[in-house]
């Protein structure tokens, strides 16, 4: 009895050993990618879960804690020649005239505690906000103590920080900081300035006013 041996089986089992090599390595392939897949998404929402936590940054014994952001619809109070009335479809922007329904306030909730040993005074001017593009805001609005009342020593409070903000700009993320300067004589070299002192002179007169110490909070986010 001849009998015909079978040539392929050989070269077929050595191609199913080759096979299997490659697709160890393409198993091995896929699965770090999908580990960097994995670790990316990860940082990802890392990142964006930090935005939306609650942020504490402290200098000098001043906290201040981001507890939340919100939206908030603009309210007409004058007429478009400036004139006050309730149901106006105008407000005022600095010295400016705008259209009310074209602008929102993107407010951030905050808490502030005076861990110091001394009376501290917190002033509207002393807050800077800028968009992703640098872009500065300006006539920003604040409520509480947050508006040039003092704040004793242990005390701590809830404010709102109000940023109005054109709508068509599509504001979604603002960095804040506030400037912890003392603000006793602003007013004074306000009232210097207006009556004729030079910048050089107020800034000799009043170098706390020009001694920057910022507390930043860094990215808020809005919905």
């Amino acid at each position: 009895m001849t009998i015909i041996k079978n040539k392929g089986y050989k070269s077929n089992f050595n191609q199913l050993k080759k096979l299997g090599g490659k697709m160890k390595k393409i198993l091995a392939l896929l699965f770090c990618i999908v580990v960097v897949v994995l670790g990316v998404s990860l940082t990802i929402y890392l990142k964006k879960d930090e935005l939306q936590n609650n942020v504490s940054k402290e200098v000098d014994g001043i906290k201040i804690t981001v507890k939340g952001t919100r939206s908030e619809e603009v309210k007409g109070d004058s007429n478009e020649d400036g004139s006050p009335s309730e149901s106006g479809e105008f407000f005022t922007l600095g010295e400016d005239i705008f259209i009310a329904s074209d602008y929102e306030y993107k407010v951030v909730d905050v808490s502030v505690e005076n861990k110091s040993d001394k009376v501290v005074k917190l002033f509207q001017t002393g807050w800077n906000a800028v968009d992703i593009s640098e872009y500065e805001f300006e006539n920003i609005e604040v409520a509480g103590k947050l508006d040039n009342q003092q704040v004793a020593p242990g005390e701590s409070f809830d404010a709102q920080v109000k940023i109005p903000v054109e709508k068509a700009l599509d504001v979604k993320e603002i960095n804040l900081k506030y400037n912890l300067k003392d603000y006793s004589n602003l007013m004074s070299a306000l009232n210097d300035a207006g009556n004729g002192l030079s910048i050089e002179e107020v800034q000799k007169k009043y170098p706390e006013l020009y001694d920057d110490n910022w507390i930043k909070l860094g990215t808020v986010k809005f919905e």
